[in-house]
């Protein structure tokens, strides 16, 4: 993805700030591009705080697991256990 492409991609995200399609794919983009603080951020507004899936929140963790951003991660996947049913 070009510059020009991330920045048009980011300048829909400010109009349409909870349109799914464009979120999905600017944290595709942010993932493919190894920008995982970015990806995880940007899935992590796709998640409903009424209906949260916990693969969702599994992907969020993953990203900043392969951010290196450790601790975030250990608490998503924290809450991702804490919502598991036994």
């Amino acid at each position: 993805m070009t510059k020009e492409e991330r920045f048009a991609l980011e300048k829909v995200s400010q109009m349409k700030p909870q349109d799914r399609g464009v979120l999905s794919e600017m944290a595709t983009q942010y993932y493919f591009f190894r920008r995982y603080d970015k990806a995880a951020k940007t899935l992590a507004r796709m998640i409903d705080p009424n209906d949260v899936k916990l693969e969702d929140l599994m992907q969020v963790g993953r990203a900043y697991y392969n951010g290196e951003n450790y601790k975030t991660a250990d608490s998503v996947f924290n809450d991702v256990i804490k919502r598991s049913p036994d």
